[in-house]
């Protein structure tokens, strides 16, 4: 009888349950290690990182912070191209000055931005005449190239100097007793190199 009892109440547990499973399965998780060595199969992470965009499949729409990025970069360098551009050259201004000197005052006087720091009557009364008349002066600016100014931002100056002796003949520096000295100073005006100051000195 007790092993008839038993007999009944396993077939009574079978019958409830049925050919369908009861409870959930529950199975453990394979070691990491396991993880990164099965083939075909890549290792969970926990940061997921940014595309940089090097490895994006062509046919997928490209990533739209890499195409700002882009877009940034080739912004920047157009605005660095056209402050380059706008920027004009001493270069080519030089020989420029140098042919209005020889051709005479109003010529000078058209690459001049006059200021008060450079007034017109005083560049008509005196600074015309003492540095680019015929003189030591004149002599010594028709001899220099663009190489011998010194640079400040856009701004370009040079100085001149004159050497005399005892009786105020021009010589050479190493002969020289007394001195002088003119300072030329150009700078962009209105997008042009001018020449906007002029300092005598001696």
């Amino acid at each position: 009888m007790r092993r008839g009892a038993l007999l009944l109440a396993a077939l009574a547990v079978g019958a409830c349950g049925g050919d369908r499973p009861q409870g959930v399965e529950v199975t453990e998780a394979p070691p990491e290690s396991e993880l990164r060595a099965r083939p075909g199969r890549p290792a969970p992470l926990d940061t997921v990182y940014a595309d940089s965009g090097l490895f994006v499949d062509p046919s997928l729409r490209p990533d739209s912070l890499r195409r700002d990025s882009l877009r940034r970069d080739s912004l920047r360098a157009d605005s660095v191209r056209q402050a380059r551009a706008a920027r004009p050259d001493f270069r080519p201004f030089w020989p420029g000055f140098l042919r209005a000197v020889r051709s005479g005052p109003d010529a000078v006087a058209a690459l001049t931005a006059f200021s008060d720091v450079l007034p017109r009557d005083a560049f008509d009364d005196a600074l015309y005449p003492a540095v680019f008349s015929d003189g030591p002066f004149r002599d010594g600016l028709l001899g220099l190239t663009a190489r011998d100014f010194r640079r400040d931002g856009t701004r370009r100056a040079v100085t001149v100097t004159v050497g005399y002796d005892a009786d105020g003949r021009v010589v050479r520096e190493d002969e020289a007793v007394t001195e002088s000295a003119a300072v030329l100073t150009f700078d962009v005006v209105d997008g042009a190199y001018r020449l906007v100051r002029i300092d005598l000195a001696g």
